[in-house]
C-alpha cells in the first residue's frame, strides 16, 4: 500500500531571504521548524483558463493562460515560543522570498521532500471559543514551481 497518512509531516522555512532554484541550492539553505502545524494545506500549479468561441461551430475552446504555483495555507496551534511561527511572523514583514520545505512522512532513509519559494502573505490569529485551543493561519504565495525530491 503506498497510500500514507499526513501524521509526522513537517514544513520549514529558511533562516533568511532566499533566491534558491536547484536541489543542491535548497539543500545548502538553513531552515527553521515550524512548529504546532494542525494542517499544512495544498499547493501546485494551476492554470488560469483562455476561452474562445467559434461563431460556425458555437464550441467553446479552452487554453491554457497564467500559471498560478498557489497559495499554501498553514492552520496552527499558536505557540508564541516557537521559532518557526516566529520565522514566519518576521517573513511576513519582508517583500522577498523565502525557501519553504515540505517532507512527509515516506521513505525508508529520506522522505519525499518539495522545496519551493514563497512569501508570507498573512498570519492572523484565532481565539475561538472555550473549548478551541488558541490557533494562527499563515499563507504562503508561492512564487515557483515546487521541486520534488522523491523518498529513498
Amino acid at each position: 500500500m503506498t497510500v500514507r497518512t499526513a501524521a509526522g509531516c513537517k514544513l520549514s522555512i529558511s533562516d533568511d531571504v532566499s533566491t534558491s532554484t536547484t536541489k543542491t541550492e535548497f539543500e545548502a539553505e538553513t531552515f527553521v521548524k515550524v512548529g504546532e502545524i494542525a494542517d499544512i494545506g495544498e499547493f501546485g500549479s494551476e492554470f488560469s483558463a483562455i476561452n474562445f468561441a467559434n461563431l460556425e461551430d458555437r464550441l467553446q475552446r479552452k487554453f491554457k493562460g497564467v500559471e498560478d504555483p498557489g497559495t499554501l495555507t498553514l492552520n496552527l496551534g499558536l505557540d508564541p515560543a516557537d521559532t518557526g511561527q516566529g520565522q514566519l511572523q518576521t517573513a511576513l514583514a519582508v517583500d522577498d522570498d523565502y525557501a519553504i520545505k515540505v517532507e512527509l512522512n515516506d521513505g525508508d532513509t529520506t522522505p519525499t521532500t518539495y522545496y519551493f519559494r514563497a512569501q508570507v502573505m498573512s498570519f492572523k490569529y484565532a481565539v475561538g471559543g472555550n473549548s478551541d485551543v488558541l490557533k494562527a493561519s499563515c499563507s504562503l504565495g508561492i512564487n515557483t514551481r515546487p521541486l520534488v525530491v522523491a523518498a529513498t
